[in-house]
């Protein structure tokens, strides 16, 4: 054995302690990202693949943005030199499985034309920020137990249930009255009110069984609505539709000068 080795004669051997999972991953994301960004460059300069490499970075940037299960983009840019500045002539975003403020979102398919985004904000730090938008069109769909977790969160309508059927929403539930606790059932339509929240609007409506109409239904529904509520939506989306369908809702959306 040669001199130099004989003090570790003997000695267990100590491995390093691995790094935590956490830091290994973002490790991979960034490197991930940052091959991306180098890709985008020889891509840009090549005048082919940019569209494709574009696409690829803002699906990162959206799923972190949105939180989103799956994103796919698809870009539009002629040069493709113009993505290094932001500018697109088409971006579609299809993605699923994510919350829009408090609401779970079954999917998410929007269609913007000539965008401008913050470059540096996309590239430098996966941040998304429109800075001008032609126009934008969004269908957002929701499920029936999505709608159900946004009622049972409403204090006065207590052991809510909710069905959709092509253009009717059916609805169920009790509600305190002078300390007693009463059955109400009722069926109606989803009507917007404002650029973000939809109401409740009953047709017909029964409290412990009899048929109430007027005062108390406006009543009733002050209490519950709005019963959908998307907060700030991405790209500068406001609702423009709502459609009861068989099990989900369709929202649709838009911005610019769509």
């Amino acid at each position: 054995m040669p001199a130099g080795d004989a003090s570790n004669a003997g000695m267990p051997q100590v491995e390093a302690p691995a790094a935590p999972a956490h830091l290994r991953r973002d490790a991979r994301v960034s490197l991930v990202w940052w091959a991306l960004v180098a890709a985008l460059t020889l891509a840009v300069g090549a005048s082919v693949g940019g569209p494709v490499i574009a696409a690829a970075a803002l699906d990162m940037a959206l799923a972190r943005t949105l939180g989103a299960e799956h994103v796919r983009v698809h870009v539009t840019a002629w040069p493709p030199a113009a993505l290094w500045a932001g500018r697109m002539d088409a971006l579609t975003v299809a993605a699923q499985n994510l919350r829009v403020g408090t609401l779970r979102v079954r999917s998410l398919d929007a269609t913007l034309d000539r965008v401008q985004i913050d470059a540096a904000a996309l590239y430098g730090g996966r941040e998304i920020a429109i800075r001008r938008l032609g126009s934008a069109v969004a269908r957002i769909v929701v499920s029936e137990d999505a709608l159900q977790e946004m009622l049972d969160a409403q204090p006065q309508l207590r052991d809510a249930r909710v069905s959709l059927d092509p253009g009717r929403l059916h609805v169920a539930g009790t509600i305190p009255v002078l300390g007693l606790s009463l059955h109400i059932a009722g069926d109606g339509r989803l009507v917007l009110r404002g650029s973000r929240t939809v109401d409740l609007a009953l047709d017909h409506v029964t409290v412990a069984g009899m048929p109430v109409t007027g005062p108390m239904v406006r009543r009733l529904l002050r209490a519950v609505n709005p019963v959908l509520d998307v907060g700030v939506l991405p790209f500068g989306l406001h609702l423009t539709g709502v459609t009861v369908a068989d099990g989900e809702l369709i929202v649709n959306a838009a911005a610019g000068d769509s």
